[in-house]
Protein backbone atom coordinates (compact mmCIF):
# COMPACT_ATOMS: atom_id res chain seq x y z
CA UNK A 1 0.00 0.00 0.00
CA UNK A 2 3.05 2.46 0.56
CA UNK A 3 4.07 1.66 -2.82
CA UNK A 4 1.21 2.53 -4.37
CA UNK A 5 0.47 5.12 -2.62
CA UNK A 6 3.76 7.11 -3.81
CA UNK A 7 3.06 6.24 -7.18
CA UNK A 8 -0.50 7.86 -7.05
CA UNK A 9 1.49 10.85 -5.12
CA UNK A 10 4.15 11.26 -7.60
CA UNK A 11 1.75 10.89 -10.33
CA UNK A 12 -0.39 13.68 -9.49
CA UNK A 13 2.83 15.76 -8.95
CA UNK A 14 3.59 15.19 -12.38
CA UNK A 15 -0.22 16.04 -13.57
CA UNK A 16 0.07 19.08 -11.37
CA UNK A 17 3.33 20.45 -13.23
CA UNK A 18 2.00 19.17 -16.70
CA UNK A 19 -1.05 21.43 -16.31
CA UNK A 20 1.19 24.35 -14.73
CA UNK A 21 3.21 24.31 -17.70
CA UNK A 22 0.06 24.58 -20.38
CA UNK A 23 -1.17 27.65 -18.26
CA UNK A 24 2.23 29.07 -18.31
CA UNK A 25 2.80 28.64 -21.99
CA UNK A 26 -0.87 30.32 -22.78
CA UNK A 27 -0.01 33.12 -20.40
CA UNK A 28 3.20 34.23 -22.60
CA UNK A 29 0.77 34.35 -25.82
CA UNK A 30 0.07 37.81 -26.99
CA UNK A 31 -3.40 39.17 -27.01
CA UNK A 32 -4.44 39.23 -30.72
CA UNK A 33 -3.76 42.91 -32.13
CA UNK A 34 -4.31 44.59 -35.53
CA UNK A 35 -3.87 47.85 -37.33
CA UNK A 36 -6.06 50.91 -36.41
CA UNK A 37 -9.00 52.26 -38.01
CA UNK A 38 -8.68 55.64 -39.15
CA UNK A 39 -10.68 58.29 -40.97
CA UNK A 40 -9.59 61.00 -43.35
CA UNK A 41 -10.42 64.54 -43.27
CA UNK A 42 -10.85 66.58 -46.04
CA UNK A 43 -7.94 68.83 -46.75
CA UNK A 44 -8.67 72.63 -45.60
CA UNK A 45 -6.66 76.05 -45.25
CA UNK A 46 -5.11 75.54 -49.22
CA UNK A 47 -2.77 77.82 -50.11
CA UNK A 48 -0.18 77.28 -53.26
CA UNK A 49 2.08 75.83 -51.10
CA UNK A 50 0.76 74.31 -48.04
CA UNK A 51 -2.99 73.00 -46.65
CA UNK A 52 -4.16 71.38 -43.35
CA UNK A 53 -4.67 67.98 -42.99
CA UNK A 54 -5.85 65.25 -41.04
CA UNK A 55 -8.17 62.55 -39.22
CA UNK A 56 -9.44 60.58 -36.73
CA UNK A 57 -8.13 56.73 -34.77
CA UNK A 58 -11.61 55.31 -34.61
CA UNK A 59 -9.83 52.39 -33.05
CA UNK A 60 -7.06 50.79 -32.12
CA UNK A 61 -7.41 47.51 -29.80
CA UNK A 62 -3.77 46.03 -28.57
CA UNK A 63 -0.72 47.87 -28.29
CA UNK A 64 -0.28 51.70 -28.80
CA UNK A 65 -0.21 53.87 -31.72
CA UNK A 66 3.35 54.52 -32.32
CA UNK A 67 2.87 56.95 -34.68
CA UNK A 68 -0.16 58.77 -37.03
CA UNK A 69 -0.62 61.62 -39.38
CA UNK A 70 -1.16 61.84 -43.18
CA UNK A 71 0.56 60.14 -45.84
CA UNK A 72 0.36 62.05 -49.35
CA UNK A 73 1.57 62.18 -52.68
CA UNK A 74 1.24 64.05 -56.31
CA UNK A 75 1.59 60.93 -58.05
CA UNK A 76 0.52 57.82 -55.97
CA UNK A 77 -3.14 57.70 -55.80
CA UNK A 78 -3.46 55.79 -52.93
CA UNK A 79 -0.22 57.03 -50.73
CA UNK A 80 1.34 54.65 -48.13
CA UNK A 81 3.75 55.77 -45.63
CA UNK A 82 6.64 55.47 -48.11
CA UNK A 83 5.60 58.73 -49.71
CA UNK A 84 5.36 62.17 -47.98
CA UNK A 85 4.01 61.88 -44.20
CA UNK A 86 3.56 64.12 -41.26
CA UNK A 87 3.83 62.40 -38.08
CA UNK A 88 1.93 64.54 -35.45
CA UNK A 89 -0.32 61.95 -33.16
CA UNK A 90 0.34 58.98 -30.55
CA UNK A 91 -3.24 58.19 -29.08
CA UNK A 92 -6.66 57.58 -30.47
CA UNK A 93 -8.69 60.78 -31.16
CA UNK A 94 -9.04 63.53 -34.09
CA UNK A 95 -6.11 64.84 -35.15
CA UNK A 96 -4.67 67.89 -38.15
CA UNK A 97 -1.39 69.11 -38.99
CA UNK A 98 -0.17 71.45 -41.86
CA UNK A 99 1.41 70.29 -45.00
CA UNK A 100 4.46 72.45 -46.03
CA UNK A 101 6.64 72.26 -49.39
CA UNK A 102 3.67 71.79 -51.57
CA UNK A 103 3.95 72.69 -55.52
CA UNK A 104 1.90 75.29 -56.57
CA UNK A 105 -0.73 74.25 -59.10
CA UNK A 106 -0.54 70.65 -58.62
CA UNK A 107 -3.24 67.70 -56.93
CA UNK A 108 -2.49 66.04 -54.11
CA UNK A 109 -3.94 62.40 -53.14
CA UNK A 110 -3.94 62.37 -49.15
CA UNK A 111 -4.83 59.77 -46.46
CA UNK A 112 -4.35 59.99 -42.91
CA UNK A 113 -2.80 56.90 -41.48
CA UNK A 114 -1.71 55.27 -37.83
CA UNK A 115 1.06 52.56 -36.83
CA UNK A 116 0.98 50.27 -33.65
CA UNK A 117 2.90 46.91 -33.39
CA UNK A 118 0.40 44.89 -36.05
CA UNK A 119 1.16 47.50 -38.83
CA UNK A 120 -0.35 50.49 -40.46
CA UNK A 121 -3.81 51.27 -40.79
CA UNK A 122 -5.36 54.20 -43.66
CA UNK A 123 -8.76 56.59 -44.04
CA UNK A 124 -9.76 56.62 -47.48
CA UNK A 125 -7.93 58.69 -50.04
CA UNK A 126 -9.37 62.48 -50.76
CA UNK A 127 -7.85 64.88 -52.92
CA UNK A 128 -7.10 68.71 -53.36
CA UNK A 129 -5.69 71.11 -55.54
CA UNK A 130 -2.57 73.92 -54.25
CA UNK A 131 -3.40 77.34 -55.37
CA UNK A 132 -1.49 78.89 -58.55
CA UNK A 133 1.54 80.16 -57.54
CA UNK A 134 1.23 84.15 -56.41
CA UNK A 135 2.47 86.94 -59.17
CA UNK A 136 2.42 90.26 -59.36
CA UNK A 137 0.05 92.19 -61.34
CA UNK A 138 0.70 93.25 -64.71
CA UNK A 139 -0.15 95.43 -67.06
CA UNK A 140 -1.80 94.39 -70.49
CA UNK A 141 -1.98 97.36 -71.91
CA UNK A 142 -1.99 101.41 -71.91
CA UNK A 143 -3.15 104.30 -73.81
CA UNK A 144 -2.97 108.34 -73.40
CA UNK A 145 -6.34 109.75 -74.06
CA UNK A 146 -6.94 114.08 -74.33
CA UNK A 147 -5.84 117.00 -76.21
CA UNK A 148 -2.15 116.65 -76.07
CA UNK A 149 -1.76 120.49 -75.70
CA UNK A 150 -0.55 122.76 -72.79
CA UNK A 151 -2.53 123.35 -69.76
CA UNK A 152 -4.89 120.33 -71.14
CA UNK A 153 -5.21 117.73 -69.25
CA UNK A 154 -4.36 114.16 -70.75
CA UNK A 155 -5.17 110.72 -69.07
CA UNK A 156 -3.60 107.22 -68.95
CA UNK A 157 -6.03 104.32 -69.23
CA UNK A 158 -4.92 100.79 -69.12
CA UNK A 159 -5.62 97.14 -68.25
CA UNK A 160 -4.56 95.89 -64.68
CA UNK A 161 -4.46 91.96 -64.42
CA UNK A 162 -3.93 89.77 -61.91
CA UNK A 163 -3.59 86.10 -62.00
CA UNK A 164 -4.67 85.64 -58.23
CA UNK A 165 -7.36 88.14 -58.70
CA UNK A 166 -5.86 90.66 -56.23
CA UNK A 167 -7.21 93.74 -56.55
CA UNK A 168 -5.26 96.75 -57.06
CA UNK A 169 -4.29 99.17 -54.84
CA UNK A 170 -1.05 101.62 -54.71
CA UNK A 171 -0.12 101.37 -58.67
CA UNK A 172 2.79 104.20 -59.39
CA UNK A 173 2.74 106.24 -62.29
CA UNK A 174 5.76 108.27 -64.00
CA UNK A 175 5.38 110.42 -66.89
CA UNK A 176 8.20 111.13 -69.11
CA UNK A 177 9.36 113.60 -71.74
CA UNK A 178 11.70 113.06 -74.65
CA UNK A 179 12.53 115.65 -77.94
CA UNK A 180 11.26 112.96 -79.89
CA UNK A 181 9.44 109.72 -80.37
CA UNK A 182 12.69 107.64 -80.17
CA UNK A 183 13.56 108.85 -77.02
CA UNK A 184 16.43 111.38 -76.97
CA UNK A 185 16.62 111.51 -74.02
CA UNK A 186 14.04 110.71 -71.71
CA UNK A 187 13.43 112.50 -69.00
CA UNK A 188 11.05 111.45 -66.00
CA UNK A 189 9.18 114.65 -65.31
CA UNK A 190 9.22 115.85 -62.25
CA UNK A 191 6.45 115.68 -59.96
CA UNK A 192 4.23 114.06 -62.48
CA UNK A 193 3.25 110.37 -60.57
CA UNK A 194 -0.62 110.53 -60.97
CA UNK A 195 -2.55 109.13 -64.20
CA UNK A 196 -3.54 112.75 -64.96
CA UNK A 197 -0.95 115.03 -66.67
CA UNK A 198 -1.50 118.74 -67.45
CA UNK A 199 1.46 119.67 -70.24
CA UNK A 200 3.25 123.08 -69.28
CA UNK A 201 4.51 125.34 -71.50
CA UNK A 202 7.89 124.22 -70.93
CA UNK A 203 6.39 120.51 -72.84
CA UNK A 204 5.33 122.33 -76.22
CA UNK A 205 6.92 120.85 -79.33
CA UNK A 206 8.17 117.85 -77.01
CA UNK A 207 6.58 114.00 -76.43
CA UNK A 208 5.83 112.39 -73.60
CA UNK A 209 4.98 108.62 -72.31
CA UNK A 210 4.26 107.34 -69.05
CA UNK A 211 5.24 104.33 -67.14
CA UNK A 212 3.10 102.57 -64.71
CA UNK A 213 3.69 100.10 -61.95
CA UNK A 214 1.26 98.18 -61.14
CA UNK A 215 0.66 97.33 -57.78
CA UNK A 216 -1.74 94.99 -55.50
CA UNK A 217 -3.50 95.48 -52.29
CA UNK A 218 -2.25 91.73 -51.39
CA UNK A 219 0.14 89.57 -52.88
CA UNK A 220 3.24 89.73 -55.01
CA UNK A 221 4.06 93.01 -55.74
CA UNK A 222 4.63 95.04 -57.17
CA UNK A 223 4.50 94.62 -61.13
CA UNK A 224 7.16 95.47 -64.05
CA UNK A 225 6.50 99.08 -65.09
CA UNK A 226 5.20 99.07 -68.41
CA UNK A 227 5.49 102.22 -70.30
CA UNK A 228 3.01 103.74 -73.17
CA UNK A 229 3.81 104.24 -76.52
CA UNK A 230 4.83 108.34 -76.74
CA UNK A 231 2.63 111.15 -77.91
CA UNK A 232 2.98 114.11 -79.58
CA UNK A 233 4.22 117.08 -79.84
CA UNK A 234 2.15 118.58 -77.56
CA UNK A 235 0.74 121.54 -79.42
CA UNK A 236 0.79 125.30 -78.37
CA UNK A 237 -2.04 126.05 -75.91
CA UNK A 238 -5.53 126.46 -76.88
CA UNK A 239 -6.49 130.42 -76.91
CA UNK A 240 -8.57 131.77 -73.81
CA UNK A 241 -10.96 133.81 -75.88
CA UNK A 242 -12.58 134.24 -79.65
CA UNK A 243 -12.73 137.27 -81.94
CA UNK A 244 -15.62 137.46 -84.13
CA UNK A 245 -18.08 139.35 -85.75
CA UNK A 246 -21.61 139.99 -84.28
CA UNK A 247 -24.25 142.14 -85.20
CA UNK A 248 -22.08 143.76 -87.41
CA UNK A 249 -19.73 144.68 -84.70
CA UNK A 250 -16.27 143.16 -83.69
CA UNK A 251 -16.57 141.22 -79.95
CA UNK A 252 -14.71 138.90 -78.07
CA UNK A 253 -16.07 135.84 -75.74
CA UNK A 254 -13.88 134.15 -73.10
CA UNK A 255 -14.25 129.79 -73.14
CA UNK A 256 -14.84 127.98 -70.47
CA UNK A 257 -14.47 124.63 -70.48
CA UNK A 258 -16.62 122.10 -68.94
CA UNK A 259 -15.34 120.16 -65.95
CA UNK A 260 -17.58 117.32 -66.88
CA UNK A 261 -16.86 116.79 -70.92
CA UNK A 262 -14.25 118.56 -70.73
CA UNK A 263 -15.25 120.33 -74.36
CA UNK A 264 -14.99 124.39 -75.04
CA UNK A 265 -17.84 126.44 -74.57
CA UNK A 266 -18.73 130.06 -74.91
CA UNK A 267 -18.87 131.96 -71.60
CA UNK A 268 -21.85 134.14 -72.89
CA UNK A 269 -25.17 133.83 -74.34
CA UNK A 270 -24.83 135.22 -77.95
CA UNK A 271 -25.52 139.24 -77.69
CA UNK A 272 -24.42 139.11 -74.13
CA UNK A 273 -22.00 142.01 -73.82
CA UNK A 274 -20.20 140.50 -70.71
CA UNK A 275 -20.12 137.17 -68.71
CA UNK A 276 -22.99 137.16 -66.82
CA UNK A 277 -22.92 137.84 -62.62
CA UNK A 278 -25.50 135.58 -61.70
CA UNK A 279 -28.67 133.85 -63.02
CA UNK A 280 -30.95 136.64 -63.13
CA UNK A 281 -27.97 139.33 -64.53
CA UNK A 282 -30.59 140.43 -67.17
CA UNK A 283 -28.25 142.87 -68.66
CA UNK A 284 -26.19 140.00 -70.08
CA UNK A 285 -28.47 137.38 -71.13
CA UNK A 286 -28.06 137.69 -74.75
CA UNK A 287 -30.37 137.40 -77.52
CA UNK A 288 -33.67 135.44 -78.72
CA UNK A 289 -32.94 133.81 -82.12
CA UNK A 290 -35.74 132.01 -83.85
CA UNK A 291 -34.26 128.49 -84.68
CA UNK A 292 -32.00 128.38 -87.72
CA UNK A 293 -32.21 132.19 -88.59
CA UNK A 294 -28.93 134.09 -89.26
CA UNK A 295 -28.19 136.44 -86.84
CA UNK A 296 -29.96 139.73 -88.93
CA UNK A 297 -30.73 141.43 -86.32
CA UNK A 298 -34.53 139.88 -85.49
CA UNK A 299 -32.77 138.44 -82.86
CA UNK A 300 -31.63 141.55 -80.72
CA UNK A 301 -33.25 142.64 -77.36
CA UNK A 302 -32.62 145.99 -75.65
CA UNK A 303 -30.89 144.61 -72.48
CA UNK A 304 -28.89 147.40 -71.64
CA UNK A 305 -31.88 149.59 -69.93
CA UNK A 306 -32.03 151.18 -66.74
CA UNK A 307 -34.44 148.40 -65.42
CA UNK A 308 -34.96 145.36 -65.98
CA UNK A 309 -37.59 145.90 -68.30
CA UNK A 310 -36.51 144.02 -71.76
CA UNK A 311 -37.63 144.93 -75.37
CA UNK A 312 -37.27 143.71 -78.52
CA UNK A 313 -35.05 146.03 -80.71
CA UNK A 314 -37.19 145.13 -84.01
CA UNK A 315 -41.08 144.60 -84.84
CA UNK A 316 -42.64 141.70 -85.99
CA UNK A 317 -44.19 140.57 -89.34
CA UNK A 318 -46.37 137.44 -90.82
CA UNK A 319 -44.94 137.41 -94.19
CA UNK A 320 -42.94 133.57 -94.19
CA UNK A 321 -39.94 133.62 -95.64
CA UNK A 322 -39.42 131.01 -98.83
CA UNK A 323 -35.21 131.13 -98.28
CA UNK A 324 -32.77 130.70 -96.05
CA UNK A 325 -32.01 134.52 -95.77
CA UNK A 326 -35.20 136.26 -94.88
CA UNK A 327 -33.40 139.20 -96.12
CA UNK A 328 -34.47 141.60 -93.10
CA UNK A 329 -34.25 141.97 -89.33
CA UNK A 330 -38.21 141.72 -88.31
CA UNK A 331 -39.20 138.96 -85.83
CA UNK A 332 -41.94 136.35 -88.05
CA UNK A 333 -44.71 135.49 -86.30
CA UNK A 334 -46.47 132.34 -87.16
CA UNK A 335 -49.96 131.81 -85.99
CA UNK A 336 -50.83 128.08 -87.91
CA UNK A 337 -49.03 124.94 -88.90
CA UNK A 338 -46.18 124.30 -89.12
CA UNK A 339 -45.44 127.44 -87.03
CA UNK A 340 -42.32 128.32 -89.11
CA UNK A 341 -41.16 131.19 -90.41
CA UNK A 342 -39.80 129.27 -93.22
CA UNK A 343 -41.91 128.12 -95.80
CA UNK A 344 -41.15 124.82 -96.76
CA UNK A 345 -39.61 124.10 -93.42
CA UNK A 346 -35.62 122.74 -93.54
CA UNK A 347 -33.95 120.63 -91.48
CA UNK A 348 -30.08 121.96 -93.04
CA UNK A 349 -30.45 124.39 -91.05
CA UNK A 350 -27.88 125.23 -87.81
CA UNK A 351 -26.32 121.93 -88.43
CA UNK A 352 -22.86 121.48 -87.55
CA UNK A 353 -21.65 119.37 -91.08
CA UNK A 354 -22.96 120.71 -94.23
CA UNK A 355 -25.62 123.50 -92.35
CA UNK A 356 -26.63 126.76 -93.41
CA UNK A 357 -27.08 130.21 -91.31
CA UNK A 358 -24.71 129.15 -88.61
CA UNK A 359 -24.71 132.06 -85.97
CA UNK A 360 -22.10 130.92 -83.89
CA UNK A 361 -17.70 131.71 -84.49
CA UNK A 362 -16.17 129.45 -87.01
CA UNK A 363 -15.36 126.50 -85.44
CA UNK A 364 -17.95 126.71 -83.38
CA UNK A 365 -22.06 125.33 -83.51
CA UNK A 366 -25.36 125.27 -81.66
CA UNK A 367 -25.00 122.19 -79.38
CA UNK A 368 -26.77 119.45 -80.56
CA UNK A 369 -29.34 117.88 -78.00
CA UNK A 370 -26.58 115.27 -76.90
CA UNK A 371 -24.01 117.88 -76.74
CA UNK A 372 -26.38 119.79 -74.21
CA UNK A 373 -27.61 116.86 -72.33
CA UNK A 374 -23.83 115.08 -71.88
CA UNK A 375 -23.03 117.99 -69.50
CA UNK A 376 -25.56 116.75 -66.85
CA UNK A 377 -26.75 120.02 -65.77
CA UNK A 378 -29.08 120.64 -62.95
CA UNK A 379 -30.81 123.59 -62.43
CA UNK A 380 -30.36 126.60 -63.81
CA UNK A 381 -28.27 127.66 -60.76
CA UNK A 382 -26.22 124.47 -61.49
CA UNK A 383 -25.52 125.06 -65.12
CA UNK A 384 -24.71 129.13 -64.00
CA UNK A 385 -21.63 127.19 -61.39
CA UNK A 386 -21.01 125.46 -64.90
CA UNK A 387 -20.99 127.20 -67.82
CA UNK A 388 -22.26 130.25 -66.49
CA UNK A 389 -25.71 129.61 -68.21
CA UNK A 390 -28.47 132.57 -67.46
CA UNK A 391 -32.39 132.42 -67.41
CA UNK A 392 -33.32 134.64 -70.12
CA UNK A 393 -37.06 133.95 -70.88
CA UNK A 394 -38.27 133.46 -75.03
CA UNK A 395 -40.15 135.53 -77.49
CA UNK A 396 -43.52 134.26 -77.95
CA UNK A 397 -44.38 132.76 -81.89
CA UNK A 398 -47.77 134.85 -82.03
CA UNK A 399 -47.07 138.30 -80.75
CA UNK A 400 -43.34 138.61 -80.45
CA UNK A 401 -44.31 139.72 -77.00
CA UNK A 402 -41.05 138.93 -74.53
CA UNK A 403 -41.65 136.63 -71.57
CA UNK A 404 -40.39 134.42 -68.80
CA UNK A 405 -36.97 136.45 -68.37
CA UNK A 406 -36.34 135.29 -64.90
CA UNK A 407 -38.10 131.98 -64.46
CA UNK A 408 -36.68 129.99 -67.35
CA UNK A 409 -33.61 129.44 -69.33
CA UNK A 410 -34.55 128.27 -73.15
CA UNK A 411 -31.54 127.21 -74.88
CA UNK A 412 -31.81 126.23 -78.96
CA UNK A 413 -30.18 122.84 -79.74
CA UNK A 414 -29.26 121.64 -83.30
CA UNK A 415 -31.23 118.63 -83.45
CA UNK A 416 -34.59 118.11 -85.10
CA UNK A 417 -37.04 115.89 -84.48
CA UNK A 418 -38.57 114.84 -88.02
CA UNK A 419 -42.36 113.96 -87.17
CA UNK A 420 -45.71 115.06 -89.38
CA UNK A 421 -43.67 118.40 -89.16
CA UNK A 422 -40.18 119.46 -88.78
CA UNK A 423 -39.19 120.72 -84.97
CA UNK A 424 -36.29 121.54 -82.98
CA UNK A 425 -35.43 120.54 -79.56
CA UNK A 426 -34.67 122.97 -76.85
CA UNK A 427 -32.55 122.35 -73.39
CA UNK A 428 -34.71 123.98 -70.75
CA UNK A 429 -33.43 124.90 -67.36
CA UNK A 430 -35.79 126.30 -64.48
CA UNK A 431 -34.88 127.24 -61.21
CA UNK A 432 -36.24 123.64 -59.97
CA UNK A 433 -35.75 121.39 -62.57
CA UNK A 434 -32.68 119.99 -64.05
CA UNK A 435 -32.36 120.65 -67.55
CA UNK A 436 -34.03 118.64 -70.20
CA UNK A 437 -34.85 118.72 -73.02
CA UNK A 438 -37.88 119.09 -75.04
CA UNK A 439 -39.33 118.64 -78.66
CA UNK A 440 -42.49 120.83 -78.20
CA UNK A 441 -40.76 124.22 -79.68
CA UNK A 442 -41.83 126.02 -83.18
CA UNK A 443 -39.19 127.81 -84.85
CA UNK A 444 -40.75 130.65 -84.66
CA UNK A 445 -40.41 131.07 -80.71
CA UNK A 446 -37.16 133.17 -79.63
CA UNK A 447 -34.69 131.62 -77.48
CA UNK A 448 -31.07 131.98 -76.26
CA UNK A 449 -28.02 130.59 -77.97
CA UNK A 450 -24.75 129.33 -76.20
CA UNK A 451 -22.07 127.85 -78.74
CA UNK A 452 -20.09 125.15 -78.81
CA UNK A 453 -16.30 124.24 -79.99
CA UNK A 454 -16.25 121.83 -83.08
Amino acid sequence: MPFIKHVFLAFGIIIVFAATGCKKTKKDESVVTSPPTVTTSEVSNITPTTAVGGGMITLNIGDAVIAGGVCYSKVNNTPSVNDDTTIWITEVGKFTGQLTNLTPGTTYYVRAYAINKAGAGYGKVVTFRTGAANVAPVVKSSIIFGDVKVAERIVVRYTYFDADNDREGGTRFQWYIANDTTGAPVTPVANATDSIYTPIAGDQNKFLRVGIIPEALAGANPGTEVKSAWVGPVGAPEPTSVTFTYNGQSVTYGILTSAVTHRKWLDRNLGAPNVAGAINDWQNMGDLFQWGRKADGHQLVNRAATSNTTTAVNGTTTTLSSTDDVGHSLFIIASATPFDWRNPQSANLWQQSGGVNNVCPAGWHVPAKTEWEAEQLGTVQDAYNKLKITTGGSRKFNDGEITGVFTSGLYWTSTVFSGSTLSPYSFNLSAATPGNSSTANLQTMGYSVRCIKD
